[in-house]
């Protein structure tokens, strides 16, 4: 069993985003024109803790 997000659509687009240094990862979804982010990945892009989102 996979614990990975997966949105069953043609449309759909993973998406992967490396800093320069490689030191930052976001991990994006691309569905119906929408970004998605975990909470866990807006909080690291952000630079705050994960309840602050």
């Amino acid at each position: 069993m996979s614990n990975k997000l997966s949105i069953q659509d043609e449309l759909t687009e993973f998406l992967l985003y490396n800093d320069g240094n490689g030191d930052i990862r976001v991990e994006t979804y691309l569905h119906n024109e929408t970004l998605w982010l975990s909470q866990v990945k807006i909080a690291q892009l952000f630079g705050v803790q994960v309840p602050a989102i």
